[in-house]
């Protein structure tokens, strides 16, 4: 009898041993499973608050003036040497080619100021081997108010783009022109290209441009990308 009531109680824990032991492994896969979800919901919210701290402070990125040669614009203009072609770089936010840094080796500028449609400014120039577009547009129409600059663009030019501007400018004798044409009307669109090289400054100014010259001009808007009417003028 004794031997059987033994056999019972070691029976009865032996059962609970197992339990316990089922209940062991049950309670740590309980515990595994909370802990993979607190260490992938901690993941998830550190990659979600990098995501919005990236998107309201961004990082600073190296810009182009840090890295290569991009003019900048000072808005100081002196007003005892104002007239009508710094109040035009004024509102362009185009600095005069006398102020150009160092590092620009050469550089030319079309200002289209059409009567009824809206003023561009697209700027090419090199440093060194390295050749850039600077395009801008402002928001009124020429003959009626200027407006204000309402787009700008930089990007770098390829050899062949660069290369291209040459020939025409050399195709419409830009360095051999007269700035002024005065047998021309006053009236029309402003066609102006004004240029630098080797130390010489040099502009024109045409209400008639020669398809050369307008060739030229039109070819500077295209590269920019910018869609407008100058090819109706």
């Amino acid at each position: 009898m004794r031997a059987a009531d033994a056999a019972r109680r070691l029976k009865r824990a032996f059962s609970r041993t197992i339990s316990w032991g089922m209940a062991s492994k049950e309670e740590m896969k309980r515990i595994t499973l909370r802990l993979a979800i607190a260490i992938i919901t901690f993941f998830v919210g550190v990659a979600a608050a990098g995501w919005w701290t990236m998107k309201h402070y961004p990082r600073n990125k190296p810009s182009l003036n840090e890295t290569v040669c991009i003019p900048k614009y000072s808005s100081v203009p002196s007003p005892l040497n104002k007239n009508d072609w710094s109040a035009v770089l004024d509102r362009f936010q185009e600095m005069p080619f006398e102020d150009l840094p160092d590092c620009v080796d050469e550089s030319y500028r079309l200002i289209w100021i059409p009567t009824f449609h809206a003023p561009i400014s697209a700027r090419i120039w090199r440093s060194g081997a390295k050749e850039f577009l600077a395009t801008k547009q402002l928001d009124g129409r020429g003959g009626y108010g200027m407006g204000q600059l309402t787009f700008q663009n930089i990007r770098s030019l390829s050899d062949d783009e660069w290369n291209e501007f040459m020939r025409l400018l050399l195709q419409a004798g830009y360095w051999d022109l007269p700035s002024h044409d005065d047998r021309l009307p006053e009236d029309g669109a402003a066609w102006i290209i004004e240029g630098i090289r080797n130390g010489r400054h040099h502009l024109v100014n045409r209400r008639a441009p020669s398809s050369e010259f307008r060739e030229a001009s039109i070819y500077l808007v295209k590269l920019s990308g910018l869609k407008t009417e100058i090819e109706m003028y």
